[in-house]
Order: structure tokens, then C-alpha cells, then sequence
């Protein structure tokens, strides 16, 4: 499963106060004395995630009635997620007429993943086995900020829902969910939610913004890559939020899904309602 998105930075304080120049030995000192404290840090952060549980399924309560009747109209809702905390998180929903074993097989490809993740230029599936696998990406998430490199891990329950978590990478932190659920017309509710926390410094209301976008873009044009809408002008909408600088992609052995749930590289235009 691959999704994507980044933001926040360490600011370096004087050590030594304005009121003195340090001593050459006294800046060595101090200089040990900080990457000795951070080692430590990582270490025991590294170890505390380890031993952190990972809430299973993920906690993405279904929308009301009124959101409900807005979705299975084919609007995709979209709104900010965990505001008192740092970063940018969000979450959308929206309503797919296709069948989930091809939606899941879609966002578990690497290929389809370049098509319609904003800004991502590369995709490797690094490990697999039944319920998790390990996914380098390389994004590159606008004009003005830099590329990003990282790995993040995917735990899943299929065709109910997933969870992913940065491992390691150019970000601060990342977590992503997915959620599927049918609704009672045979049509696919599906919910997603992502928190970016980029290492660069960026004011939280210009990352917020930037992850709202990019989740609604993302989803309508996800919508589209599996043709999951029978409205031919709502079909429309859906595909004009795919980047326009997405990559062709010829689809190749290493996609990321097991070959019996391996999409085509795009599915065809739809024929009938």
C-alpha cells in the first residue's frame, strides 16, 4: 500500500549564551555532549516505538446521514483531522461504485500509485508477506520544496482496512488509514486519513492546507484510475484532479500486489452506466 505526503524542523539555539565566545575545547565539549544526548534520545524513541502498540483497525468513525447522502451523490468530503496537534492531518471520504478487490489492488500498485499520487516520482515495494509490507517512495511534493525520501511500513486486514507509519525517511513523522466498508446499495464507502509532520520548517496552517488538497485531489483521481463512478460528467470532474505530470508507467512484475490481484495498468473507459 502505498500512499503519500511531509513538515517541521530542529532550530539550533546558542549553546554559550551572547555574553563569551567559547573556547575551542569548550565548543568540542559541548559538541559531543549534544550528539551524545541526541544518540541517546533516538535510541530510547527508537525503542518506545518498538514496543508502542498500533491500534488495529484504524478509529474512522462512518459519516452521518446527511454526509452520507452528500457522498452517494458523489461528492468527496474532505475536512481537517486532529487539529490540536502539529503538522497537517485530514480526512476524506467518498463513495466508489467499483468492486473493492480492484480498489484495493489499485492502491497496494506502484505503477497506479504514480499516476495518481501528486508529486510522487518514484515507488519500490522493498518486502511483502500476507498482512504487512515495507514501500519506499520518493515525493516530490511542489515547485518550491524539496524532494522526499522515505520508507513507511503497512499493516493490513483485506479489503477492510489499512494502516501505514513512517520507518524511517526526510519526514518527521507520517500515518495514513484506510478504511472500506459497503454500504447497503452494493456501493464502497471509502475513508482515508493522513497526518504529515515535514522536517523543514512550514507554518501548520500552509501544511494543513497542503494536506487537505492533496487528500481530495487524491481521491478523485484514485476515483477515476478505477473508474469508480458511472456519471460520465461527475467521471469528468474526478479526472481532472489527476496530476498533469503524472509519468507513463508500463506496468511491470514488481507492482506490489499479488499477482492474482494485479490490476491492468488502466482500466478502459466505461461503457455502460
Amino acid at each position: 500500500m502505498k500512499s503519500i505526503y511531509p513538515i517541521d524542523a530542529i532550530n539550533h539555539g546558542d549553546w554559550f549564551g551572547p555574553c563569551r565566545a567559547p573556547t575551542r575545547e569548550a565548543a568540542f565539549q559541548a559538541r559531543v555532549t549534544f550528539l551524545w544526548l541526541a544518540s541517546t534520545l533516538c535510541l530510547g524513541l527508537s525503542a518506545a516505538v518498538a514496543a508502542s502498540p498500533w491500534p488495529e483497525p484504524p478509529n474512522l468513525p462512518p459519516p452521518g446521514p446527511g454526509a452520507l447522502q452528500r457522498l452517494q451523490a458523489g461528492e468527496v468530503i474532505v475536512e481537517y483531522a486532529r487539529v490540536d496537534e502539529s503538522g497537517g492531518a485530514a480526512r476524506v471520504d467518498a463513495v466508489f461504485h467499483v468492486e473493492v478487490e480492484s480498489l484495493w489492488a489499485t492502491i497496494g500498485n506502484c505503477a497506479a500509485n504514480l499516476r495518481f499520487v501528486r508529486g510522487l516520482r518514484e515507488c519500490e515495494l522493498l518486502s511483502e508477506d500476507e498482512r504487512t509490507a515495507l514501500t519506499r517512495q520518493r515525493l516530490k511534493p511542489g515547485l518550491l520544496l524539496p524532494t522526499l525520501d522515505y520508507e513507511f511500513e503497512t499493516v493490513r486486514e483485506p479489503y477492510e482496512w489499512i494502516r501505514i507509519r513512517l520507518v524511517e525517511g526526510e519526514l518527521k513523522s507520517l500515518e495514513a488509514s484506510w478504511r472500506f466498508t459497503e454500504l447497503e446499495n452494493g456501493a464502497l464507502l471509502v475513508s482515508h486519513e493522513a497526518r504529515v509532520r515535514p522536517r523543514f520548517p512550514t507554518p501548520r496552517w500552509m501544511t494543513r492546507r497542503a494536506v487537505q488538497r492533496d487528500l481530495e485531489r487524491l481521491i478523485h483521481c484514485l476515483r477515476w484510475e478505477v473508474r469508480g463512478w458511472p456519471d460520465s460528467r461527475q467521471d469528468e470532474q474526478d479526472r481532472q484532479a489527476c496530476p498533469d505530470d503524472a509519468p507513463e508507467v508500463e506496468p511491470s512484475g514488481d507492482t506490489g500486489v499479488p499477482a492474482d490481484e494485479e490490476p491492468a495498468s488502466a482500466p478502459g473507459p466505461r461503457t455502460e452506466p
